[in-house]
């Protein structure tokens, strides 16, 4: 018998969570197999320890990273609420027409999240 798409994702859907993650698991694997990306990826693992053990690249270790991605995280936080403020004030005063909502993210965004 062979189903069709259709009827596979309904028979797939009515399975308990844990066999549609293990179904979701396998199809996705068999969607990133690809022999030219894997040796892509092969040659560029092998290049980065190289530069490790050659003194190239330096390790960071983790808890510094995110303590630097949280205070990075923190001060743009607090740049968007200044700039946020001070939108909003020139706009009761008068001084900074209706800018939709969508525009004004997106400038917000390209200024402070680079």
């Amino acid at each position: 018998m062979h189903l069709t798409p259709d009827q596979i994702e309904t028979e797939a859907l009515s399975l308990p969570r844990e066999d549609r993650a293990r179904i979701l698991e396998a199809l996705i694997a068999s969607l990133e197999t690809d022999p030219e990306v894997e040796r892509a990826w092969d040659e560029e693992v092998r290049r980065r320890i190289q530069d490790i053990r050659s003194g190239v690249t330096k390790l960071i270790p983790g808890e510094q990273v995110l303590k630097e991605v949280e205070d990075s995280l923190e001060e743009n936080s607090r740049l968007w609420d200044e700039e946020a403020d001070r939108r909003h004030r020139a706009f009761l005063a008068g001084e900074l027409d209706a800018v939709p909502a969508k525009d004004a993210l997106a400038q917000l965004r390209k200024r402070f999240m680079r």
